[in-house]
Formats: structure tokens, sequence, C-alpha cells
């Protein structure tokens, strides 16, 4: 399971996002739904693809229809949304999603770097003083 359970949520996310505005444009709600729905479990899958099964799962838990639900996403994979999410032979994902971890798990990886560093001078420091 990923360590981001969060991710950025723009304000403005619907109105300044033109790729999303067409989604929503066509589905409305439902695709507004879909989108951030798929979202959160790309970000629970750690950025893996989320499967056909698992997108239908999501539709029910949307109260839509699976069909539905997959009529949404490839129209988001598709050149309408100018390719909002990425449709594979895996499932769905997204490029954005995928490097938001990779940025993010580099991140952690600097400050357990810089604490490691900063715990081992400290543990230096203290044992000179004993000696």
């Amino acid at each position: 399971m990923s360590s981001d359970l969060w991710f950025k949520h723009y304000a403005d996310s619907l109105t300044s996002n033109t790729k999303l505005k067409a989604l929503v444009r066509k589905y409305g709600a439902f695709g507004y739904a879909a989108y951030f729905a798929l979202l959160e479990a790309l970000y629970r899958n750690n950025g893996n693809p989320v499967t056909v099964f698992d997108a239908e799962s999501l539709a029910r838990d949307l109260k839509i229809s699976p069909r539905k639900m997959i009529e949404i996403l490839d129209y988001a994979a598709g050149p309408e949304c100018d390719f909002l999410i990425q449709s594979t032979a895996d499932g769905y994902e997204s490029n954005v999603v995928s490097a938001v971890i990779k940025h993010n798990r580099k991140a952690a990886m600097a400050r357990l770097t810089k604490a490691r560093v900063a715990a081992q001078a400290r543990w230096r420091a203290q044992a000179t003083k004993e000696c």
C-alpha cells in the first residue's frame, strides 16, 4: 500500500483543467466522481494500474453501472479529454499520479537519508564525549 494516502486536489480543478472539464461536460457529476475515484484507487495501488474489475467495483461504490464507469474512463483516456488518464492492457493509470508518487518517494528517501546522517553525527559526538 502506498504511503500517499492523500493527494492535492486543487480548488479550481474543475474550472482550470480543460481535460477534466471535457469529461464533466459529457458525463456531469458522474464523470467528476469517476475520475477522482480512479485517482484515489491509483494512489491506494501505489500508482499501479486500476484493473477493469477494480473500476467496476468503484462503479458499484458510486452507484453507477459498471458499463457506464468503463465508458467514462475510456472517454477520459481518449482524445476528447486530451488523454486525461491512460488506458493500458493492465487497466487504467495516470502519468500524473505515477510522477507524484515517484517524487514523494524520492523526497521521503532524501528526508530519511538526512535524518540518518544527523543521527550518526549525534552518536559519534556522544561517543567522543564518553571516551
